[in-house]
């Protein structure tokens, strides 16, 4: 992946049925497209997405950490974002 893409990631989620239950798909892509990670949770709220967000952080190491995360603006996102800078996880 060229730096410029790695450097910049795109994290959305959206609610989808598995197996009959419902549930909300995390998932993180590059700016060139290439899916980086992805997680399933049955809650969409601040916990779920910072677990995400610190697991896909922490197995892309060999991309370096991204220079600006992009979002929907989802509150939880936003919140989870911030938490993990105050921990010093970026």
């Amino acid at each position: 992946v060229p730096d410029w893409q790695a450097s910049s990631w795109r994290v959305d989620e959206t609610y989808i049925r598995v197996g009959g239950t419902w549930c909300y798909l995390y998932r993180a892509i590059t700016a060139g497209g290439q899916t980086l990670d992805f997680y399933l949770s049955p809650k969409r709220n601040v916990a779920a997405a910072k677990r995400f967000l610190a697991k896909t952080l922490r197995s892309n190491t060999t991309a370096g950490s991204p220079r600006v995360i992009n979002t929907d603006k989802a509150p939880a996102l936003a919140k989870a974002i911030s938490e993990l800078k105050a921990e010093g996880i970026s």
